[in-house]
């Protein structure tokens, strides 16, 4: 059985083979859609609560401001492509700031 949550939303498929487990892991994996962290940090306050709600995504950097663990900078912002929203989302909802963004 492969399950994938995907944009609030959950798919499962049981398969009884080694030929089904490989269709299903194949069909969930390009079927998923890849949504955009974007971190302004020229917004950014530094107060970390990012930081604590999500750790798999979001970093304190050294000049105390957050930052996207393996994110691409441009200048100010900086973006993360993912496939799973994970608890990126609640970073969103807990941001003083309004500085991180989620893209589809």
């Amino acid at each position: 059985m492969i399950t994938r949550f995907c944009r609030r939303q959950v798919f499962t498929i049981e398969a009884s083979n080694s030929f089904l487990d490989f269709f299903a892991y194949i069909l969930i994996k390009y079927t998923s859609i890849m949504v955009k962290i974007i971190l302004d940090k020229s917004k950014c306050v530094g107060c970390g609560a990012c930081q604590a709600i999500c750790p798999k995504y979001f970093e304190l950097g050294q000049d105390g401001k957050s930052k996207l663990k393996k994110g691409k900078n441009n200048s100010d912002k900086e973006k993360l492509e993912i496939d799973e929203i994970d608890c990126a989302q609640e970073a969103v909802e807990s941001c003083p700031a309004q500085c991180i963004h989620i893209e589809n």
